[in-house]
């Protein structure tokens, strides 16, 4: 099945828990960039064939008409983003992939799960892939946001890391981000810390940052770590999974 992002639900979770988190936050009015996702049947076929058909790629091409590029091609497996264990870092992303490359991307995150499958232990080789397509917003800039403070092990205030540009620098620990804790309540900053890159957040986006994660907590019923981003003064969450550290 091919779904754009947010009708995904009428199908149960066949698409990964990425993308099922992505479709829940989307039908609670938060903003995600838009995009498709791919079930786990093609995965399975891919692995089959080795090979994505040119039947596929059509269909693909078909449902990203009106949906400009570049995308982000993003992995969903069905032990991704579990309120667990998050296995991040374990499988491909790519970002900027143009039209015309998106069924190479894709076949690098199915090649990602062959991969993880072949080198697991019996009792954790059944990883099954489903991937997300989603159009490419320039970050003005970007950060992960923390629910819950972890620093100081508390449940009522966030922790936020933010920098310039895309949020995948700090994710792969590239730049020194800078440091936010806001208590959840009154939405006074407790700290900040200033990064390599200066980045600070006016007033109107620390508002948006602690209303979304409120509303982004209170949907999964658990403490959550986010990636979000500012495109145009607008918070956009591009993921969200259970904090599986405390």
């Amino acid at each position: 099945m091919i779904s754009r992002l947010e009708s995904l639900l009428t199908w149960g979770n066949s698409f990964g828990n990425k993308a099922r988190n992505l479709s829940i936050l989307m039908n609670r009015r938060i903003l995600v960039p838009e995009g498709i996702a791919l079930s786990f049947e093609h995965y399975q076929e891919y692995i089959s064939s080795q090979e994505i058909s040119r039947e596929f790629r059509e269909r693909i091409a078909k449902c990203l008409k009106g949906l400009p590029g570049p995308y982000a091609v993003r992995s969903s497996a069905n032990v991704e983003d579990s309120n667990n264990k998050s296995y991040a870092g374990q499988f491909v992303t790519l970002l900027d992939v143009l039209l015309e490359d998106v069924p190479l991307a894709i076949r690098d995150v199915y090649q990602s799960a062959a991969s993880f499958n072949r080198l697991a232990t019996p009792a954790r080789n059944d990883v099954r892939m489903g991937v997300i397509i989603q159009r490419m917003i320039a970050a003005d800039c970007s950060g992960v946001l923390f629910s819950y403070n972890l620093i100081e092990n508390d449940p009522e205030s966030i922790m936020m890391e933010v920098t310039a540009g895309k949020c995948e620098k700090i994710v792969s620990g590239k730049v020194n981000p800078s440091l936010y804790i806001i208590d959840k309540h009154s939405g006074s900053i407790r700290l900040f810390e200033e990064g390599d890159q200066k980045v600070s957040l006016e007033a109107e986006k620390l508002r948006q940052v602690l209303e979304n994660c409120k509303i982004i907590e209170k949907s999964f019923g658990s403490p959550q770590d986010i990636e979000f981003l500012f495109h145009n003064g607008k918070f956009y969450c591009l993921q969200s999974r259970s904090i599986t550290t405390i």
